[in-house]
């Protein structure tokens, strides 16, 4: 799959930018992978050494690790900080995984994934299922899918405070109004 942007990594200090399209409520508001693929990857940047990262590529039969490449990467990546990674996704032929072209450090699971309008569409949970897939494109869970948005009326509704535009939100995007 070709993907028409460039990943690229733009470290933020507050997450106030990311969320200037939301409310001012505590988290983001819902949203769907719009026309434009546009995806962002909101994380902290994982902190793996050399040697857990070596460890893990072997348990995943991924042979050839280069300590060099890595410390590069990592060093790119800034670890343990904030980071808004840009570029583009799509969604599987069932509608329940996000795959995205946006590699980060290892350890970044649980991420934020947000659409061009900086809703939240999905969350990261780590790399693609194939081998060839490591370090080149990553997948989430995207929320608009019907057993997701079931979980999430279930689990999340009964934790947003009421009345609220968050609860409002949420809960036309689950279906429960």
């Amino acid at each position: 799959m070709d993907y028409p942007y460039r990943q690229g990594v733009m470290f933020i200090e507050d997450l106030f930018v990311a969320r200037r399209d939301n409310s001012n409520g505590p988290g983001f508001l819902p949203g769907v992978l719009m026309a434009d693929g546009v995806v962002k990857l909101l994380t902290v940047n994982g902190n793996v050494s050399r040697e857990d990262y070596q460890t893990m590529l072997v348990d995943l039969g991924i042979n050839g690790f280069v300590g060099r490449d890595y410390d590069q990467r990592k060093e790119n990546l800034f670890p343990n900080q904030v980071s808004l990674c840009v570029g583009t996704g799509s969604l599987n032929s069932a509608g329940d995984c996000l795959y995205h072209d946006l590699s980060s450090l290892p350890q970044s699971s649980g991420g934020s994934i947000l659409n061009s309008r900086n809703r939240l569409i999905a969350i990261q949970n780590g790399g693609g299922r194939k081998t060839e897939d490591h370090g080149k494109r990553n997948a989430g869970l995207y929320l608009n899918h019907p057993r997701v948005r079931d979980f999430l009326r279930q689990f999340l509704l009964p934790l947003l405070p009421t009345p609220s535009n968050e609860f409002a939100e949420w809960s036309t995007f689950v279906g429960s109004h």
